[in-house]
């Protein structure tokens, strides 16, 4: 499916990080907002799609085509890694340790 705003209208070719220059200027209150609405829009984009191993439409800068299985797991991947990178920050400044 098409991406969707504001992310479509991004130039990644002037920008490779557009969407986290875009997201500097969002308070934070707008940033959870759309977090959460890009969450509900992923949703409903896998419970439409019939096959989580049918390829994409679009290919990646390689010229591959992924699936959404490939797609899914990435994106567990990075959230962990993201989270990971929290717990370091949190234990850096003298916050609680996770066990």
């Amino acid at each position: 499916e098409p991406e969707s705003e504001p992310y479509a209208s991004l130039d990644f070719a002037a920008d490779p990080d557009a969407e986290m220059t875009l997201a500097k200027t969002w308070t934070r209150e707008e940033l959870l907002q759309r977090f959460n609405t890009m969450a509900v829009d992923s949703r409903s984009r896998i419970d439409r799609t019939p096959s989580v191993d049918a390829p994409t439409v679009g290919t990646n800068a390689s010229g591959e085509r992924r699936n959404l299985r490939w797609i899914l797991v990435h994106l567990i991947e990075e959230y962990a890694r993201h989270c990971g990178h929290a717990d370091l920050i949190r234990e850096a400044i003298g916050g609680d340790v996770a066990h």
